[in-house]
């Protein structure tokens, strides 16, 4: 079985920010000779193109084409047709550290994780910069969702993250970015508001709401009271779904109570979820204590 799938999506990628197109694909080829690898490459082309995106890909690659619906699907796309047990995602507004990334290929094999994230380091417009996770490797089995801002559907115990910057995003700023995507936004809170009486659809619900308030779409207080409400409905139709115990923890410490955070990752961590520790250690630190939970297989 091929090792790496090595894949992106483009519309009008002609130029971008990073640099010319033949560049990121030049980045492509650095990668797969340094990650000594089975790899194979697939490149989707948005049927709403208008530059000469397609044909420059053609000097690299033989494109397919796609209709664009939303980000996640343009992802989940990608991943459907790929035949390596790894895929990473490559953006075209990218510049990427390609020895730092080859050296997490090489690494891949050993890992039974679904994901693998590390750094990138966001470039804006105006000159400022931010430093924020990024999906760099995912299952062939695994899916994105979020019509606007894709992440992975993911379970904690299913990612893993590494610390290593391995580029540089070039993107525009986030309000113009969230205004842009607005509809998507929309769309997607529509559908969202609808969601109840199942475990699972309550908790990725509530993940989506999180992301959707941390790019200030809604309010905290909106996104607070439907989180709270999903996941506790959640632990109450399954009492051992660990996740929920995790993500509701890490919601009640983010706004400021550790000690109900405490007790929901004590909760999680007593029903055999181990991802639990790291709540119950930030817990632990906000609250001043000194204790901290030592890290346990079990």
């Amino acid at each position: 079985m091929t090792h790496l799938t090595i894949a992106c999506s483009l519309y009008n990628a002609e130029t971008t920010r990073a640099g010319d197109l033949s560049v990121f694909f030049e980045q492509l080829k650095e990668i797969e000779r340094k990650s000594e690898r089975d790899t194979e490459r697939i490149v989707l082309v948005d049927k709403k193109t208008t530059d000469n995106t397609a044909e420059i890909a053609k000097s690299y690659c033989e494109p397919g084409y796609f209709h664009f619906t939303d980000f996640a699907n343009a992802k989940n796309q990608l991943i459907e047709r790929a035949n390596g047990s790894w895929v990473f995602i490559a953006e075209p507004d990218m510049k990427y550290d390609t020895d730092k990334l080859a050296d997490i290929i090489k690494a891949s094999g050993g890992m039974d994780y679904k994901c693998v994230e590390a750094w990138q380091k966001i470039k804006f417009p105006n000159g400022g910069d931010k430093k924020v996770l990024y999906t760099t490797l995912m299952r062939n089995s695994a899916r994105f969702y979020g019509m606007a801002f894709p992440t992975p559907k993911l379970f904690p115990h299913e990612e893993c993250g590494i610390d290593d910057v391995i580029g540089e995003h070039y993107i525009d700023e986030d309000a113009k970015r969230i205004e842009g995507r607005r509809p998507l936004i929309k769309k997607e809170l529509s559908e969202l508001a609808s969601v109840k009486g199942n475990v699972e659809e309550n908790y990725w619900a509530a993940k989506r709401y999180f992301e959707i308030a941390s790019l200030g779409h809604i309010s905290d207080e909106q996104a607070h009271e439907r989180i709270h409400s999903l996941l506790t409905e959640a632990i109450k139709l399954e009492p051992g779904f660990g996740p929920a115990y995790y993500e509701l923890g890490a919601h009640v410490l983010r706004c400021g109570c550790p000690s109900e955070a405490l007790d929901l990752a004590t909760k999680g961590f007593n029903k055999g979820y181990m991802p639990c520790q790291v709540v119950i250690n930030g817990a632990l630190e906000a609250m001043g204590s000194n204790v901290r939970f030592i890290f346990l297989s079990r």
